[in-house]
């Protein structure tokens, strides 16, 4: 009983605090949509070292948490998905090391 009126009282402190200083009060942001990958789509992905060239894959299915996709190095693979900040899925076809590309679900092939 006592955490309850601690809780209660914390409660109407910031309510007075919101109303005599004039400030807003903080409200949750709205949720970012979310950028997917998709089965039978192409994507392509960028090398660090050499932003010209260019590699495409085609995403022949997904799961909540990886894709299976097929390029023309590896053939098909299976690779784990990631979410960046921004909401955007992405994966590392090739690996993860120092320098590997990053394909995100945002850059389809046109």
């Amino acid at each position: 009983m006592k955490e309850k009126s601690q809780n209660s009282c914390i409660t109407i402190i910031y309510l007075l605090y919101y109303k005599y200083t004039g400030e807003e009060r903080l409200t949750p942001q709205p949720q970012k949509q979310m950028t997917k990958f998709e089965p039978n789509q192409k994507y392509f992905y960028r090398f660090v070292c050499d932003s010209n060239s260019y590699v495409e894959i085609k995403v022949l299915k997904r799961t909540a948490k990886t894709v299976t996709i097929e390029d023309k190095f590896d053939g098909v693979s299976r690779r784990k998905i990631s979410v960046d900040d921004e909401g955007v899925e992405f994966i590392s076809p090739t690996g993860t090391y120092s320098m590997s590309p990053i394909c995100r679900a945002n850059r389809r092939a046109a």
